[in-house]
């Protein structure tokens, strides 16, 4: 991902991660399943958002809802801006149920940082 957005799930249980299973090959289930862990904080690529939306923009805007790949759906509620004037942060909502088929589905990540410490 070369320029990440931050995405904060609002309605999403903090200090929670749930582990998302999804089939290797979807027409063949038996070959086995990944699994993805999803939290509160996601990041998504900023070019897979707009400030504005338009009726043929299909993927995260203001006020509108997508699908997350192997993931929920979610609508962008608010955006926060960093003090170069740039969205930083986008705050939104998920549907746990995901009932509804979203007109476009985009990648997400989830960025885990580990510190080692040397003891001598």
């Amino acid at each position: 991902m070369l320029d990440p957005l931050k995405v904060t799930i609002t309605n999403y249980p903090k200090d929670t991660v749930e582990e998302r299973a999804y089939p290797i090959i979807p027409t063949d289930p038996s070959k086995g399943e990944n699994k993805v862990p999803f939290c509160s904080t996601i990041y998504i690529d900023r070019s897979d958002f707009r400030e504005k939306d338009e009726p043929d923009y299909y993927r995260l805007a203001p006020g509108k809802e997508v699908g997350l790949s192997r993931g929920y759906n979610i609508t962008c509620n608010k955006l926060v801006y960093g003090p170069d004037g740039r969205v930083s942060e986008l705050l939104c909502t998920y549907d746990p149920k995901s009932t509804r088929k979203p007109k476009a589905h985009i990648h997400w990540y989830i960025f885990i940082f580990i510190f080692f410490q040397a003891v001598y």
